[in-house]
Parts: structure tokens; C-alpha cells; sequence
């Protein structure tokens, strides 16, 4: 009489070490969710493959199951679709909510706009610019206004000089670095 191996629940074949370690195709997923392949590549769309299998893409299970299990959600309880909403990836959404998605960023940028949390990039350029000229305009009379102040030494008028001009320069470069190289001919030379 042969003996019966019983096999250990902790032990794994090959072919379920490479679907759950490597990867599972399209079809293996759909089996192990209850679907057909359509509806799988339809929930997982946006999900990078972590490979190929006898020439077909494969997907990590922990990356493909949050999209391919059912979520119990109580409608009612706000905060649990927000929370569920936030995780989803715009891909993921259903056809007939993608304008909504869309939609509601917009909404959401309106409101921070109007809230001052958003500005627009010729507003950031525009206040940049003023802190620009507030700035340069004193360094530019710094010269002046002190050549009326006090007698300067040909040597410290060009030490002062050297001092403003380094000053302009790297307030130009950081404009530069900042907006683009364009950005200080828009601001105009004369004033940086």
C-alpha cells in the first residue's frame, strides 16, 4: 500500500509562484477576478505591465487587483466615495465620469484661483516683474545717492560701481534661471 503525500499548504508550483511573484496576463487575471479579458483590460487601462509572457503583457497582481476588485461603497457616506474617488486614477474612471473628473478640476482650480492659493503664470510673471524693478530701481540711484552724500575716491566709486553692476547681473541670472532666458528681454534689458 503506497503512502499519501499530503501537500503543504505553504508550498508553492511554479505556476503560481510566476503569477503571483512575476506577473499574470490579461486571461490569468480575469480568472482569478471572475471576468472576462475585456472587462479586465478595460479596469486595468493606465497600468504599466511589469512584463512579458510568451510574448504577452503581464501585470503585477498587487497593481492590477485594486482596479479588478469590487469595492463595497456606501453611496451615502461622503467622505468613503471621496476617499475611494481620490484613489482612482482619471484612466480608471468610467466613461460617463471622465467629463466630471475633468470638470471638477477645473471647479477646483477656480476656487483656488479665487482664493488666492493659484495664480496664473503672467500673474506670477507680473509680480515678479514689480519685485524686479523695486529692486533694481534703488541699486541703479544706489550710485547716485551716495555720490551726493559723501566724496568718493575714484577707487571706491568703481568698487561701488563693480558691487551694483555684480548685483544686476545676478538679478538678471536668477530672472533668467526662474522664467527662461526670454523672461529678462520681456522684463527689458533697460530695466534688469
Amino acid at each position: 500500500m503506497a503512502a499519501i503525500k499530503h501537500i503543504d499548504s505553504k508550498v508553492m508550483d511554479e505556476e503560481t509562484k510566476g503569477l503571483l511573484f512575476e506577473g499574470a496576463s490579461i486571461s490569468q487575471l480575469g480568472k482569478l477576478f471572475g471576468m472576462d479579458n475585456r472587462t479586465v483590460q478595460s479596469k486595468i487601462t493606465g497600468i504599466e505591465p511589469c512584463g512579458r509572457r510568451a510574448g504577452h503583457p503581464i501585470y503585477a497582481v498587487k497593481d492590477a487587483a485594486p482596479f479588478l476588485v469590487e469595492t463595497q461603497l456606501d453611496v451615502d457616506d461622503i467622505e468613503q466615495v471621496i476617499t475611494y474617488v481620490r484613489k482612482l486614477n482619471h484612466t480608471n474612471l468610467p466613461k460617463m465620469l471622465t467629463k466630471e473628473f475633468w470638470a471638477a478640476m477645473t471647479a477646483k482650480q477656480k476656487f483656488e484661483e479665487n482664493a488666492g492659493d493659484l495664480w496664473r503664470t503672467d500673474k506670477v510673471s507680473e509680480v515678479f516683474a514689480d519685485l524686479v524693478k523695486a529692486i533694481r530701481i534703488p541699486l541703479v540711484l544706489a550710485h547716485d545717492t551716495i555720490a551726493n552724500e559723501m566724496e568718493l575716491s575714484d577707487g571706491q566709486r568703481r568698487a561701488l560701481t563693480h558691487i551694483i553692476d555684480g548685483l544686476l547681473e545676478e538679478l538678471s541670472d536668477a530672472v533668467a534661471k526662474q522664467f527662461g532666458p526670454g523672461t529678462a528681454a520681456q522684463l527689458g534689458e533697460s530695466e534688469l
